[in-house]
């Protein structure tokens, strides 16, 4: 059984479990990778000043257009679920709070030389919100592979069946696997009975049979009169 398969079977959308547990990880890693023996010391204020402002731009063009082809998707039913796309989305918005926290924060300790004074361990909460984007990025890029790999839904070219009345196509387009009930609804209309979890639309010389499994189109076929 693949891994795709296998998460299919869990009964919560993984990116729910993976989220959680991801952040608590970069968490720890963020504050373990931070230890200092105790006192002040000076760093350069570049240290925090390029990766806050690198993330600020990269958030300012990735939040809306993954947002958009979120929305898209969804609505579209052409991918299985969009929930590691969701996470990717929380990654980067937590690097925006994270990244205007410090830009508000941390060159308050600004020096005339364009560095900063820090104390160990008073000021290691700095240390580890800059340490925490890196890892989140790292979180956010993961996301995105995860989605790639276990959520896009693949091409679905047209199901054939066949009938008494001979074999033929499902003519109306825009039917695909993996698609939302509102989708199907949008390309085909309201249909003219709703038999449990699938829908049935009526032709001249056929019946339509759709159904749906958690909200998305698992399988359709045409049943001749």
């Amino acid at each position: 059984m693949s891994l795709v398969a296998l998460m299919n079977l869990w009964p919560w959308p993984a990116a729910y479990v993976v989220g959680p547990i991801a952040a608590l990880v970069i968490a720890w890693i963020s504050v373990r990778s931070n230890q200092r023996a105790a006192g002040e010391f000076k760093i350069k204020a570049d240290y925090f000043r390029v990766p806050v402002t690198h993330m600020l731009t990269m958030a300012s063009f990735s939040i809306p257009a993954l947002i958009a082809v979120a929305v898209y998707l969804y609505t579209t039913g052409s991918a299985r679920s969009v929930n590691f796309l969701e996470l990717a989305i929380a990654f980067m918005v937590s690097i925006v709070v994270v990244a205007l926290w410090l830009s508000l924060s941390i060159f308050q300790k600004g020096t005339a030389d364009d560095s900063l004074t820090l104390k160990y361990p008073e000021d290691r909460k700095f240390l580890t919100a800059q340490s925490s984007l890196l890892f989140s990025f790292v979180g956010f890029l993961g996301s995105l592979l995860a989605f790639t790999i276990f959520e896009m839904a693949p091409y679905s070219p047209p199901v054939q069946s066949s009938t008494d009345a001979g074999t033929y196509f499902v003519s109306k387009p825009g039917l695909k696997i993996g698609m939302t009930e509102n989708a199907v609804r949008k390309s085909w209309g309201s249909p003219h009975r709703t038999i449990g979890s699938g829908f049935e639309f009526m032709t001249i010389n056929s019946i339509i049979s759709i159904r749906f499994k958690s909200g998305r189109l698992s399988e359709f076929r045409e049943v001749a009169k």
